[in-house]
């Protein structure tokens, strides 16, 4: 958000803060001056809070978060290798936000032998997981 006045309006009680203390104490000038430096102020610290209430606010909704472990689903399947790799780190993030945190990081040899399976017998096991998973939450 931009300042609406900027720096005028602190130059401003600056100048009528010197012009007032230069004055001599009895003339009109040195509380008309007084005045404008006080008006002046003011409205610097007005602009400031304002500008610090609306930051607060925010000027949309919030969109909604995407879920960190977000994967294009239909992609991965037809992905091959990294496709199934990917759907197989999901359902351990899955499965670790579902009650089971201490589920180890799989081994490699068990990634390849998975990745390397037919596409229906991945799915399979795919399936037995999911299941696996929906048993343990219902």
């Amino acid at each position: 958000m931009k300042r609406p006045f900027g720096w005028l309006l602190p130059v401003l009680a600056g100048i009528a803060t010197a012009l007032a203390i230069w004055a001599d104490p009895a003339s009109s000038l040195a509380l008309a001056m007084a005045v404008v430096a006080v008006a002046a102020g003011g409205l610097v610290f007005a602009e400031i809070g304002l500008r610090t209430w609306l930051a607060g606010r925010p000027s949309s909704p919030p969109a909604l978060r995407e879920a960190p472990f977000s994967v294009d689903l239909r992609f991965s399947f037809r992905s091959g290798r990294l496709g199934r790799e990917s759907i197989l780190t999901l359902v351990d993030q899955l499965d670790r936000r579902g009650g089971n945190p201490a589920l180890p990081v799989r081994a490699r040899k068990e990634v390849e032998h998975l990745v390397g399976l037919e596409p229906a017998a991945f799915r399979a096991e795919l399936s037995r997981r999911l299941d696996e998973l929906e048993g343990r939450v219902g």
